[in-house]
C-alpha cells in the first residue's frame, strides 16, 4: 500500500498526458463560490515534485499562504530602511557612427 500524507499536507501524482509530477496544496476555500482553492507546480522528476511541495507547505506555514510564481519572498520580506526599487541602468550604449 502507497504511503499517504496526512490531511493538510498536500498530494502527489502522475499526469499522463504531460508526463510529469504534479504536486497539489489546498490553500483555503473560496469566500463566494465555496470550492477549494489549489495551488500546483509540476516537475520531470517525483524527486523535483516533493521539493516543490516543500516548498510550498514552507511558504504557507511561514507567510500565511503559497505565493504566486511571480511573487518573490525578496519583494514580501524587505527591512523597512531598505529601497523599494533599485535605479535602473541605462540601456543605451555608445556606438561608434560611420567608418572606423
Amino acid at each position: 500500500m502507497p504511503k499517504s500524507r496526512e490531511h493538510g499536507q498536500g498530494a502527489l501524482y502522475w499526469v499522463e498526458s504531460r508526463k510529469m509530477w504534479r504536486a497539489v496544496l489546498d490553500v483555503g476555500f473560496d469566500p463566494v463560490t465555496g470550492k477549494r482553492l489549489q495551488k500546483a507546480r509540476m516537475s520531470k522528476t517525483k524527486d523535483g515534485a516533493v521539493k516543490k511541495l516543500n516548498l510550498m507547505l514552507r511558504e504557507r506555514d511561514t507567510q500565511g499562504t503559497v505565493l504566486d510564481r511571480s511573487t518573490h519572498t525578496s519583494r514580501t520580506s524587505r527591512h523597512p530602511g531598505w529601497p523599494t526599487r533599485r535605479r535602473a541602468r541605462s540601456r543605451t550604449r555608445w556606438r561608434a557612427t560611420g567608418p572606423t
